[in-house]
């Protein structure tokens, strides 16, 4: 996975997004990825009462470099503008600035960069079917704190009895880096090159849900029938003469003389 951190003005302040791609991209790329991630963080985080916001639309991108400024703090100022040329120059984790179209850049600090979902990486990695809809739902369903990324914690508190062996093998196929999370970059890029490992997280989270719908309390209003052959047997009736009725004598109940 390769990423670049992304600053931009939203809502009157600075963020900054973590943006993942499965390889260095292209510049088209790029935009397309913080465009999808900017539109999903801008819908989470809206304001209440504002019910309508402006499509999140890239000018351009500028390379974000550093100088030593006064009490030898770094500070950051956008630089070279970003093209085909220089992605192929800039590392892994580089900071950009995103110059909005129509939006006015502000001169806040950027802010440490933080995890978001690109929703367009599912169909970058090629996804499709089933596979389309089970591995973002497992990542949203073990994200429980809702930052956007998984860590040992949380993915043992999405189980009663979490596997430990399981849990292990997860985190040293997907963070080899010993990052201590999973972004839902990295976790697509596991579901695409070790799909048995989400398969089997599914099945164990799939019997614990199971394991505790049967076991589940039936409700109140829901009264326990009783069989047939539980039921209390009446004795046969029987004629003023004491012998049985006929039509216990149909059912094959033997007659009998008082």
């Amino acid at each position: 996975v390769f990423t670049v951190f992304c600053a931009a003005d939203v809502f009157g302040s600075k963020w900054n997004l973590s943006v993942e791609a499965p390889s260095r991209p292209r510049y088209d790329t790029l935009v397309g990825l913080i465009e999808s991630a900017f539109e999903y963080e801008v819908d989470k985080w809206r304001p209440k009462g504002r019910k309508h916001v402006e499509e999140f639309k890239v000018s351009y991108l500028a390379l974000m470099e550093k100088e030593k400024g006064r009490g030898n703090r770094w500070v950051y100022y956008s630089g070279r503008r970003v093209n085909d040329e220089l992605l192929l120059e800039i590392e892994d984790g580089a900071q950009i600035h995103v110059h909005q179209l129509g939006v006015a850049d502000s001169c806040s600090a950027v802010p440490p960069p933080r995890n978001t979902v690109i929703w367009r990486l599912v169909d970058t990695y090629g996804f499709k079917g089933q596979d389309a809809q089970l591995i973002p739902m497992l990542f949203f369903k073990f994200d429980t704190l809702g930052t956007s990324s998984i860590t040992r914690e949380t993915l043992s508190q999405a189980f009663t009895s979490p596997d430990p062996k399981l849990i292990s093998r997860v985190f040293s196929t997907a963070d080899p880096h010993s990052l201590g999370y999973i972004t839902f970059g990295t976790w697509l890029e596991l579901g695409a090159s070790r799909p048995k490992i989400i398969y089997a997280l599914h099945d164990a989270w799939s019997r614990e849900q199971s394991d505790s719908a049967g076991r589940a309390p039936l409700p109140r209003h829901r009264q326990k029938t009783v069989k047939k052959a539980d039921a209390p047997k009446r004795p046969p009736k029987r004629s003023r003469s004491g012998s049985v009725t006929r039509s216990h004598v149909r059912k094959g109940v033997v007659t009998e003389m008082p």
